[in-house]
């Protein structure tokens, strides 16, 4: 009874947040001269961890700049900020926004706003799923028909931009993503750095203790079954000395509390063992000499920001679609890869043996994936600066793709 009353609660006082918030909108715009640039976060990822980065981009903003004023909305119900709540399916009816900031496409976005796409994902996508969903002519997923509603995609690299302009050109014969077409009829893609990565490289330098291996798990895989626990009595063992830090997908620890409790239930008398759930990885990262992962988008944000190998676990047999994968084709650039249960102990050894020679190589490496390294906030800024200002942004490198109604 309870959940049906909230459900109900949080339902009207969206509309009402939505009016609210559309006149106090006005009056910023009209009377006061402001623009309104609005950071939109649903339940992708973690969400603390994209308001924690919305506030740092900011404040980086704030220090030349204002004429700005930022608000950050969340797509799902707190009773602590329940004023910054508006339900996605609301989000539309928003009127007197600037700018729009959301970290990915399945939103109904207002229409006469400039929407910007910040994807949370440093790689293209590893799916668990059957390779007969995944061939290149469907890869516009159910979720993508709504990506023409967006007139920038910040990308982190060239893989992620790549990605996008796939899709994009696929979605040109989808009849359902033209409805959504935005209305200057374009979509401009800019390799833009990534901040995430920028953000936890910064935060990682006051940490110097390195006691632990961190477990990446996916949401879908082994590690998010009964089978990590055997692993982790595996790993305990033969590496006694170290912490064995479990940090799990934010989606799947929200969805299988049960499996989580049996977990720290098995492990209760192992000081050894960690259970990390913290909205920022930043401790995690630092205190890990190495990383283990299944599918995990984590596993090269941790290599390029730490400069530590990883080991990928695959159990299961890949298929064609995800071998061709720029995530599953560099993996042997910033660690190795094990495909039975039998190698696991050896290759671990193997990557703490070979701590310098990684180092190295993930240095060399991160420069040629991310080319604007360190400079995404800067990036950001100079772009927003240029709307908000109505400046020309001609001096901005981006792939236009235009995009006709037939």
């Amino acid at each position: 009874m309870f959940k049906i009353l909230k459900k109900i609660f949080s339902y009207f006082l969206s509309l009402v947040n939505v009016l609210f918030y559309s006149f106090i909108f006005f009056l910023l715009k009209n009377i006061f001269k402001k623009k309104i640039v609005l950071f939109y976060y649903g339940l992708v990822g973690s969400p603390k961890n994209h308001i924690i980065l919305a506030r740092e981009l900011i404040k980086n903003f704030k220090k030349k700049n204002d004429n700005v004023i930022f608000f950050i909305f969340l797509d799902f119900f707190l009773l602590k900020k329940f004023n910054k709540f508006i339900n996605r399916r609301h989000l539309k009816y928003l009127i007197n926004i600037n700018i729009l900031i959301v970290n990915h496409s399945k939103f109904i976005l207002p229409l006469n706003t400039i929407n910007i796409l910040l994807p949370h994902d440093i790689y293209d996508s590893f799916p668990w799923k059957t390779e007969s969903l995944f061939k290149p002519s469907e890869l516009h997923l159910e979720s993508d028909k709504f990506l023409f509603q967006f007139q920038y995609i910040l990308c982190p690299n060239l893989i992620v931009k790549n990605m996008f302009i796939k899709k994009i050109n696929l979605l040109k014969k989808n009849k359902e993503a033209i409805y959504y077409l935005n209305l200057r009829k374009e979509i401009n893609l800019l390799d833009a750095g990534y901040f995430k990565l920028d953000y936890v490289v910064n935060k990682i330098k006051n940490y110097k203790k390195k006691d632990s291996i961190l477990l990446l798990p996916s949401i879908f895989g082994f590690f998010s079954t009964d089978y990590v626990i055997e692993l982790i009595k595996k790993i305990n063992t033969t590496f006694h000395k170290y912490n064995i830090i479990l940090r799990p997908h934010p989606a799947h620890y929200r969805q299988n509390k049960k499996f989580y409790e049996k977990l720290l239930f098995n492990f209760r008398n192992n000081s050894k063992f960690i259970l990390d759930t913290n909205s920022m990885y930043i401790e995690s990262f630092s205190r890990s000499i190495i990383a283990i992962s299944e599918s995990s988008g984590s596993s090269y944000t941790y290599a390029f920001s730490t400069l530590r190998p990883v080991l990928f676990v695959f159990l299961n047999k890949l298929n064609s679609y995800q071998k061709s994968t720029y995530y599953y084709r560099d993996i042997k650039k910033i660690g190795i890869l094990s495909k039975n249960t039998d190698d696991i102990l050896i290759k671990i050894k193997k990557l703490i043996s070979n701590q310098s020679n990684f180092k190295k190589k993930i240095f060399i490496f991160r420069k040629k994936r991310i080319k604007f390294y360190g400079k995404s906030s800067a990036i950001f800024c100079d772009l927003l600066k240029n709307i908000t200002k109505n400046n020309n942004l001609g001096k901005i490198k981006f792939t236009k793709i235009r995009i006709n109604r037939d």
